[in-house]
């Protein structure tokens, strides 16, 4: 994905600044916090598998997991 972000700064010329691969990352599970349908996780009662084939699709970049829940990484 690319955005064009139109430059100000130079009034002689109208130079644009490409942006591509914009990232953004965030918790898809936080552990010991109840979701939307109050379900809970914790660190080891959950299946790290499917954030894999996630992986392996494409749809995801990376992941990681820490003491507060599974963070995910993704294009924009």
């Amino acid at each position: 994905m690319e955005k064009e972000i139109g430059n100000t700064n130079d009034e002689t010329t109208d130079k644009k600044l490409i942006i591509s691969d914009v990232m953004s990352s965030g918790y898809v599970i936080r552990f010991d916090e109840p979701d939307n349908n109050g379900r809970l996780f914790t660190k080891n009662s959950f299946n790290y598998l499917q954030f894999d084939k996630m992986k392996e699709r494409g749809e995801i970049v990376d992941y990681s997991v820490d003491d507060k829940g599974i963070k995910i990484i993704k294009k924009n």
